[in-house]
């Protein structure tokens, strides 16, 4: 435990890795299966964490390369989290459920944010992602009721669906011009596949471009506050 956060990490003697402990999504009471809200994996954590990148145990030392399943679901007392250029991976509702958390720093060296990372962090705003980012999972952002605007990275190659599913609050969608995957053609505040042309999530800020020529299933689910939507010409 880093007595400095209450993070407790796991580590693997035989090799140098490190990882954030996995919390718990499911408990057997009485053999019955019976689902429970998810257990934190550090429930004593304080409000403004951040990540060590490596720390020793014994003289040897061990590198941060994760951030487990569940690790700080549903604690909804954390505020900040900053995550070192160490952390290649978040993994399925790490942060799901902090209700709190305003203030988020993604390092460069991350890879993949998994299945509802961030789901239900009702207090982020803006969300830029680090270039380097190359996997958003199913919907890693879904119900962040009050983000206004997104960034994707070049290094995007991988969004699985539904990513911003519930943001009702949505209004501006980049993604950087360099990015041979996806683009925001025109400043439309969309996400375009672009080899098919299609739009894959909208917002209520957003403008369909001519050039697309379909519209993926669900992209503008949730968009509540949507009012006017101009389909162009195919």
């Amino acid at each position: 435990k880093d007595p400095a956060t209450n993070v407790i990490y796991t580590y693997d003697p035989a090799g140098n890795r490190a990882k954030v402990k996995q919390g718990l999504r499911w408990e057997d009471i009485d053999d019955s299966d019976d689902f429970r809200i998810g257990n934190p994996g550090s429930p004593d954590a304080t409000s403004e964490i951040i990540i060590l990148e490596r720390f020793t145990v014994d003289g040897k030392e061990y590198i941060v390369d994760e951030i487990g399943d569940y690790a700080f679901i549903y604690m909804t007392n954390i505020v900040s989290i900053v995550i070192p250029f160490s952390v290649k991976s978040i993994g399925d509702y790490a942060f799901c459920g902090c209700i709190s958390l305003s203030n988020l720093n993604l390092s460069e060296g991350l890879k993949s944010i998994g299945n509802q990372s961030f789901a239900g962090c009702h207090s982020l705003t803006t969300l830029s992602l680090p270039e380097g980012l190359e996997t958003l999972k199913f919907e890693a952002f879904t119900c962040c009721s009050k983000l206004e605007s997104i960034s994707l990275p070049s290094s995007i190659n991988r969004i699985d669906r539904l990513p911003f599913f519930g943001c009702d609050a949505l209004t501006e969608i980049s993604v950087a011009s360099s990015n041979p995957n996806f683009d925001s053609r025109n400043n439309c505040n969309a996400i375009i596949d672009t080899s098919t042309n299609k739009l894959l999530w909208g917002c209520k800020g957003t403008k369909i471009p001519s050039t697309v020529t379909s519209i993926g299933n669900g992209a503008f689910q949730s968009c509540k506050d949507l009012v006017e939507l101009i389909v162009p010409k195919l």
